[in-house]
């Protein structure tokens, strides 16, 4: 029970310092693939390079530490392991598996993203991360 609220008691210090992101829209998406990411199935996440610049966030890199937030809840502790920006027609197949939503292959995936990011274009600048889960609460 001590180490239970000792590891809780890390998470919360932690928690409380660093950057929180978050996997998918807001509701049930978000729900369902931050779990994913919990489990070990979802190892990775691609974002439009444009929100980064819109945002004027710069780009996460390999060692940087994340707070995955779940409707307003602290659920996990990432931590960057890869990124790389490539153009939409680009992603391969293992970061189209990584990203674990299910798809076979690259074309798979950007069948399904296309339909999310309506806008987008062969062309489009992508950021493809990997990422894996260090401490839960």
């Amino acid at each position: 029970m001590a180490a239970t609220a000792e590891r809780r008691s890390l998470f919360d210090f932690w928690a409380q310092r660093l950057p929180t992101t978050a996997i998918g829209r807001a509701g049930e998406q978000r729900a369902h693939l931050t779990e994913l990411a919990i489990d070990g199935i979802k190892t990775a996440t691609a974002s439009l390079h444009t929100d980064y610049v819109s945002e004027d966030d710069p780009l996460p890199s390999p060692g940087f530490y994340q707070l995955l937030d779940s409707h307003e809840r602290a659920v996990a502790i990432l931590e960057v392991t890869s990124v790389r920006v490539c153009r939409f027609i680009d992603v391969d197949d293992q970061h189209a598996i990584a990203e674990g939503e299910g798809d076979a292959d690259a074309a798979s995936w950007r069948e399904t993203h296309r339909l999310e990011w309506p806008t987008i274009h062969d062309s489009s600048k992508i950021v493809l991360e990997r990422f894996r889960v260090i401490a839960v609460p």
